[in-house]
């Protein structure tokens, strides 16, 4: 459970602090993904990659990275959402989402 003011409870009940790092790159995923350094999540909040198709590569460099690293993919409303889920779903993503479409 919890608590307001941060932190979580470990081991043996004790609060234990997390730190997390945010680096944001300016470029292109699919340019500069081995030469970034290794991460734990990928995250592409309101992409539009419906809209541009550098994703193409990008999609692709993602899902065959060795690395087989999570994504974290937000929508600007629900029609656009669809859309997107349906193009990572066309390149092969396993998707989780929390609504049936």
């Amino acid at each position: 459970n919890r608590g307001c003011g941060g932190g979580r409870r470990g081991e043996g009940g004790v609060r234990t602090r997390l730190k997390v790092t945010v680096e944001a790159i300016q470029g292109l995923y699919h340019e500069q993904g081995m030469d970034l350094p290794r991460g734990h999540l990928i995250v592409a909040m309101n992409s539009g990659m419906h809209h541009y198709g550098s994703w193409t590569y990008t999609l692709t460099c993602i899902l065959r990275s060795p690395l087989h690293l999570p994504c974290f993919v937000t929508a600007w409303n629900l029609t656009e959402a669809i859309v997107v889920r349906q193009i990572l779903f066309d390149y092969g993503a396993k998707i989780i989402d929390g609504f049936d479409v």
